[in-house]
């Protein structure tokens, strides 16, 4: 289908700012030259668009029951009228070929505030839409350590090891063993997964010795990745890539992307995760990158052996299998998606969702956890990895958590190197986020605007946070 619009205007009365999860830097509302763009599909964002009030009240909140086509909304104002501009823009890039399409536009123009607007969105994508989450176990909804901006690609099993040991006191449950685990050192030589055995001589072991904790395991894959070299030998193809050559949505002279409209290819990734969910006993899997499935001028080439012609619906099919497998294995299993894949297809394979990569940046963290806590339910979001240089004032090393204390934290810092007066500060805030974890993740926000009227009385306080 050739991509088409709708566009429609309205009075820019008593309308102050635009919201959506995937407009970050930009909340003004922005001229016609320069309109502020809500992306969607699949594996990015998710079709929905609000205008609001400086009193926190909603003009208009749109959005669109398909969340897997890829669409987006633009508005901006008309300097000659004092109008709001908007567009819905359908097919905004190359989809496969389907004879009709349908689907529902909600617009909402009630005068209520606009976080509820937003958050029954996502309970109509959930009941009427078709969306249903995944469902949640305990341990996604509890505090986590992290190994990236510890360790990045520098793992070292006993390290790991003694960092477990002083995170659980502490009130972390689970450990996550990210990038750096597998041979290799670098996205050209991806794609098998095996174990660098260099660090972790037996990973079932070192799994089994965190378990002795008290911690839960999860590992870090990245799914549509594939390097075109051996781990060992950059003169080498992998045998991945050469197995699978022929079926990626790139060409490149390194890193290429499955494309999962090959059955074999869904097959492989499937097999890939049950098989090591088994072997080394993991409790979850980070799922890594869903995001860079996306189509290239070779990709758009025909190939009768694609039994699924559509990307977004391989897409949706993968995750499905995967999900169902893992879950088959272990029901409780931890599965984790970060931004830009958070919207409503994505929670229906995935139970923690969790902020972009923002090192050391408290202020995205903040916003982009409160931004998805309006419209992810009851999935947990998660923030980025916390993390703040050991020289810094406490004070100062406390935002990372203050900043982020409305959604589940990840921590990623070295605790054997921090000085008591942080590690105190870390233990103390931990500790509070654990008795406080149901108003502070499941509590509503209620939107004010400070020197504004205050707060109604609520009748049951702890029902809300503001």
């Amino acid at each position: 289908p050739e991509p088409f619009s709708i566009s429609f205007s309205i009075p820019d009365v008593d309308i102050y700012s635009v919201w959506s999860p995937s407009i970050r830097g930009e909340r003004h509302l922005g001229p016609l030259w320069h309109k502020r763009t809500t992306e969607s599909r699949l594996a990015s964002w998710m079709p929905i668009h609000c205008h609001f009030s400086r009193d926190g009240r909603n003009r208009q909140t749109i959005a669109i029951a398909d969340a897997m086509s890829p669409i987006n909304f633009s508005s901006g104002v008309n300097e000659y009228t004092a109008w709001l501009d908007c567009y819905i823009n359908f097919f905004t890039v190359s989809v496969a070929p389907i004879k009709e399409y349908h689907t529902t536009i909600r617009v909402d123009l009630r005068d209520i505030p606009y976080e509820q607007a937003v958050k029954e969105v996502s309970k109509w994508w959930e009941t009427d839409c078709g969306y249903t989450p995944a469902f949640v176990p305990e341990h996604a909804k509890l505090p986590m350590n992290s190994s990236w901006y510890t360790y990045h690609r520098e793992l070292d099993e006993e390290d790991i090891i003694r960092e477990c040991e002083l995170s659980k006191p502490l009130g972390m449950e689970t450990i996550l063993i990210d990038d750096g685990w597998q041979w290799g050192n670098g996205y050209h030589q991806l794609g098998d997964w095996q174990v660098n055995t260099d660090k972790f001589p037996d990973f079932t072991n070192f799994v089994d010795r965190i378990h002795k904790i008290g911690m839960k395991v999860m590992v870090w894959f990245s799914v549509p990745f594939v390097g075109r070299w051996d781990a060992d030998n950059h003169d080498v193809e992998n045998n991945v890539y050469k197995r699978f050559k022929g079926m990626f949505l790139n060409e490149s002279e390194y890193t290429f992307n499955f494309d999962p409209r090959y059955k074999e290819v869904r097959d492989y990734l499937v097999e890939t995760y049950v098989t090591q969910v088994k072997k080394w006993g993991i409790d979850g899997v980070k799922l890594d990158f869903i995001d860079s499935f996306t189509h290239t001028d070779h990709s758009l080439k025909p190939d009768d052996r694609r039994d699924i012609k559509s990307l977004e619906e391989a897409v949706n099919t993968l995750m499905i299998a995967i999900h169902d497998a893992l879950t088959e294995i272990n029901p409780d299993i931890l599965i984790e998606f970060r931004e830009t894949y958070v919207g409503p297809c994505i929670r229906q394979y995935g139970n923690m969702l969790r902020v972009t990569d923002c090192p050391n940046d408290a202020l995205i963290n903040r916003t982009d956890s409160i931004n998805m806590r309006l419209v992810s339910g009851n999935t947990a979001v998660h923030s980025d990895m916390l993390m703040w240089h050991k020289n810094d004032k406490v004070e100062t090393a406390a935002m990372q958590i203050t900043n982020s204390i409305f959604c589940v934290p990840q921590i990623s810092v070295r605790i054997q190197s921090l000085k008591e007066d942080h590690k105190k500060m870390l233990a103390f805030y931990l500790d509070f986020w654990r008795k406080n974890k149901e108003i502070l993740t499941e509590g509503d926000y209620k939107f004010y605007v400070t020197g504004a009227e205050p707060l109604e009385e609520s009748p049951h306080p702890t029902d809300r946070v503001s």
